[in-house]
């Protein structure tokens, strides 16, 4: 089925539940295509908890509980397993509505069995996205003996066939970054060991465990392309510059989950790709075999250095010398801009109703969510010479200031910028203060901040000091459902 198919199909699906809203095999097919779609997984919650309470009996009941617990599970990065435990709690009185007196109790402790099975699976999911393996691993292993201690053993054995395969393979992967960046590996034996994990992947399939199955996509496409570009760095005479599809579906399948995993494979393949441009350059220029295989070793060594710094934050490396040697300058203000732009993609795409109360939106809110998304440790009205911030965040590159304001119009943002003036004129005395940033909640539907203050990422100039305005949008355009 391809694309035009599925958009028939799901336009067919959103009439049956328009039509037929307790249709419970309409909402649970609907889901599964939105699955396959590539439909964001906060999108498909809802409907699979449609199916769930449009059950016409007890086995539609838990096959659709199953799916909504699965797709919670495996789908999100984190806040699964708080996710699950809402669920049981949404599920108690319905279980008590449907059931008969004397099953109520059991029923109710079977439902509360299986998304506690359920739970373990999530933190060996959020374990798995984090890269920490051990974790992983144990919570795979005590979700196993959940569900066999519940007797699913159907789901227990899924484990084995379904989603150790790729968890050995993730991990497999992810120690062989470790080992070219620590170790002394050579080029060919690097070149040899994704062969062999690619190999690994070729068999497995995909299995109900959507996203787990798109991850092994996403390995897939990364040991193609390494595989390509240790090819080109070793033979640049006999093989073809590698190109950026890898790089473009890793993008594209790690868009809603595994993001930060999928980030740095990403980052990988367009380091690898850098250096191969770099040996076609030298090999259009120069003769000498020797003088060749001597840029080609360079190259290597770059890109051992590059994934030490990647995965072990250059251990054992000198850091400055590191990043001069593969051209990768930190720049702490620009690390936190990207922060501030998935900040902005979150909100935007995900979590802007949560912003809202009685449909105004709320600053302390908006402000309480952006500290919750902040990695580095932070305070909210922390006391300065100027008065009071909004948020000030303490890492290892500083100190960062953030003012949040919701769009009420020029004046108030004037307001903002003179707030801003205050706490810089107060603050900075020490040079500790590395950057700062004035972010604008916008609930217009015509996005009129960013058109007053020029687009969705600007800089103005408030006491000498450069500040970073970011917009972010509270009323993104709605998709039309109407069909083309």
């Amino acid at each position: 089925m391809h694309c035009g198919e599925w958009d028939r199909a799901l336009r067919i699906f959103e009439q049956l539940v328009e039509v037929h809203p307790h249709l419970s095999r309409a909402h649970n097919n609907r889901a599964v295509l939105l699955i396959w779609m590539g439909a964001e997984w906060h999108a498909l919650i809802p409907a699979f908890m449609a199916a769930v309470l449009t059950s016409e009996d007890l086995p539609s009941f838990m096959r659709h509980l199953f799916n909504v617990s699965r797709t919670i599970a495996y789908g999100l990065d984190e806040g699964a397993y708080e996710l699950l435990e809402m669920l049981r709690e949404e599920l108690a009185s319905h279980i008590a509505q449907r059931s008969e007196p004397r099953y109520r109790e059991s029923n109710a402790k079977v439902v509360s069995d299986i998304i506690a099975a359920f739970q373990a699976v999530a933190e060996y999911r959020k374990a798995f996205a984090r890269k920490q393996w051990t974790a992983a691993n144990a919570e795979l292993t005590r979700a196993e003996a959940l569900f066999r201690a519940r007797n699913l053993h159907q789901f227990a054995d899924r484990f084995d066939a379904e989603v150790r395969p790729y968890f050995d393979l993730a991990r497999d992967t992810a120690q062989l970054l470790e080992l070219i960046g620590h170790s002394a590996m050579s080029l060919p034996a690097a070149r040899e060991q994704c062969v062999k994990l690619h190999e690994r992947a070729v068999p497995l399939h995909r299995g109900p465990e959507y996203a787990h199955g798109q991850f092994l996509e996403v390995l897939g496409w990364f040991l193609y392309g390494s595989i390509r570009a240790f090819n080109y760095l070793i033979e640049p005479e006999n093989y073809e510059m590698p190109d950026e599809l890898a790089e473009t579906n890793i993008a594209r399948l790690t868009a809603h989950s595994y993001r930060e995993f999928g980030g740095e494979l990403d980052s990988c393949l367009r380091f690898y790709r850098k250096q191969c441009m770099r040996i076609a350059h030298e090999t259009s220029q120069i003769a000498s075999f020797e003088l060749l295989e001597k840029y080609k070793e360079e190259a290597w060594q770059r890109i051992k250095i590059f994934l030490n710094g990647l995965v072990l934050d250059f251990r054992g490396v000198d850091t400055a010398l590191a990043r001069q040697m593969i051209g990768w300058p930190y720049d702490p203000v620009e690390a936190a801009k990207r922060e501030l732009r998935q900040f902005k993609s979150f909100i935007e795409r995900q979590a802007a109703p949560d912003i809202f109360v009685h449909g105004k939106p709320q600053e302390n809110i908006a402000r309480a969510l952006l500290q919750a998304f902040l990695v580095s440790r932070s305070y909210r009205e922390v006391p300065v010479r100027g008065g009071q911030s909004d948020l000030m965040v303490f890492s290892k590159d500083g100190r960062f200031l953030y003012e949040t304001k919701i769009w009420r119009g020029t004046q108030n943002h004037e307001q903002g910028l003179r707030e801003i003036e205050e706490y810089l004129v107060g603050e900075d005395d020490d040079g500790e203060l590395s950057g700062t940033f004035y972010v604008v909640f916008d609930a217009t539907r015509t996005q009129m901040a960013a058109k007053r203050v020029g687009g969705d990422w600007t800089e103005v100039e408030v006491a000498g000091r450069a500040v970073r305005v970011m917009t972010v949008n509270l009323a993104p355009p709605q998709p039309s459902r109407k069909p083309p």
